[in-house]
């Protein structure tokens, strides 16, 4: 199989794994049971205004913003010095996250992991994000119409070995076996 053919299969497989059109259809059938009431009358609208309408904010922004360019209702030298203020802000706090996440639990073996994870935090901003929002509005879509879910077949390709975790790599090496 040519790496075209596996490009173009790993992105729907991709959409259905990350989940996303399944949580905005389930979220449309939720029901809050009596005892979690209080929790859910907070959590509830906060999720509907923050996380369930996020996708359709995003996306209409990216057809808006560069219309309000075309016709002058945007500032253009404002708009780029915003889009540079705001992918910076995302970068920098997930490369806090990738820091501390390293400075924890040293889940990055080689520099070269530590840089793959870097170079993520780039692509994250630039292009994933907006596939995951049409994801997401995709599933808003077939929940309101409630569509049938369909996972479909998901193949597993460059299967690696699972590291054990940390605490179980130290109570295997020899020096944790020298006892007091």
């Amino acid at each position: 199989m040519d790496a075209q053919a596996s490009e173009a299969e790993g992105m729907p497989v991709l959409a259905t794994q990350r989940g996303d059109e399944s949580m905005d259809e389930k979220s449309f059938t939720i029901r809050i049971p009596r005892r979690w009431a209080r929790i859910g009358l907070v959590a509830l609208p906060f999720y509907v205004l923050f996380e369930l309408l996020a996708p359709l904010v995003e996306l209409a922004g990216l057809v808006l913003v560069p219309l309000g360019v075309l016709i002058g209702a945007v500032d253009a030298d404002f708009l780029w010095r915003f889009l540079l203020a705001a992918y910076a802000y995302a970068m920098v706090v997930s490369l806090v996250s990738v820091a501390v996440e390293e400075y924890a639990y040293h889940r990055f073996s080689r520099w070269r992991d530590l840089w793959g994870a870097v170079v993520g935090v780039v692509v994250e901003n630039i292009g994933y994000r907006q596939f995951t929002a049409w994801w997401r509005l995709r599933g808003i879509w077939d929940a309101l119409h409630r569509s049938p879910q369909e996972w479909g077949s998901m193949k597993r390709s460059g299967s690696r070995t699972a590291r054990a975790p940390p605490a179980a790599r130290c109570a295997k090496s020899p020096a944790a076996a020298v006892g007091p």
